[in-house]
């Protein structure tokens, strides 16, 4: 019979890569355009529910429509935590090249778990680019608790910080005390000085700790018994003992 049980968890197994590349592809499929959160639309990321997107504001040397920035949700891990949120990216970047060029581009919107039951604890805050030269690029963020208005965290994140090559990529923080509901505030700043700078962010992201669900524990369960079950009837399976 063992090599029936072997041939059950090879198939159970296969099933739970199957949802989690499903549960992957679901991510991808429910992005969302800026323009259209502006207009009373919502995200959801794992068990966060991303809503009231509103007052985005830009001003300076470069024009970045609302309808070309995508809001994508995304999984990651911090710290060994798993998290779930948003990235903004478009699809050629933020860029600014030459001599004393400047771009401001402000943000709010509010973060709520999906079940009501528990509070949020704390979140992450990073993004990805390059520079050259003096080319400069700061995000900072405000955390508030929606119903208290108390401020949870304040976070930031850099490259090449006043020229000086300081570079601070991610921000993870546990808030002053947990809340029910978030109300985020971002902004964003590019600067260059001299005629040979530029500088560069492609996305920039914001995660909060995922509360496993249910469905995501009952695969991880099954995936560790699959495991077990196969490694364990090769030790007892007499054909795989060395006669000595």
């Amino acid at each position: 019979m063992w090599y029936l049980r072997r041939g059950l968890c090879g198939w159970l197994c296969l099933v739970v890569l199957q949802l989690s590349m499903l549960s992957f592809s679901e991510l991808k499929a429910n992005a969302a355009l800026l323009s259209d959160l502006l207009a009373g639309g919502e995200v959801v990321s794992g068990d966060k529910r991303f809503y009231g997107f509103e007052n985005y504001i830009e001003t300076g040397d470069l024009s970045v429509s609302a309808a070309t920035i995508q809001v994508i949700p995304i999984q990651t891990i911090v710290l060994g935590q798993l998290e779930y949120g948003i990235r903004f990216q478009t699809p050629t970047g933020w860029e600014l090249n030459g001599a004393n060029k400047n771009y401001d581009m402000s943000l709010d919107f509010h973060v709520m778990r999906l079940d009501g039951l528990a509070l949020i604890t704390d979140n992450t805050l990073e993004f990805t680019g390059n520079y050259v030269g003096g080319g400069e690029a700061h995000l900072v963020e405000g955390v508030v608790d929606d119903d208290t208005l108390d401020t949870l965290a304040n976070k930031e994140v850099f490259l090449n910080l006043g020229g000086t090559g300081v570079d601070k990529l991610i921000d993870h923080q546990i808030f002053a005390h947990p809340a029910a509901r978030l109300r985020i505030s971002k902004d964003f700043q590019l600067q260059t000085r001299f005629a040979g700078d530029n500088i560069f962010v492609s996305h920039f992201d914001q995660t909060f700790s995922q509360v496993p669900e249910p469905s995501g524990l009952m695969l991880s369960v099954i995936g560790a018994v699959c495991m077990l079950n196969f490694y364990g009837t090769r030790r007892l399976n007499p054909k795989n003992r060395l006669n000595i």
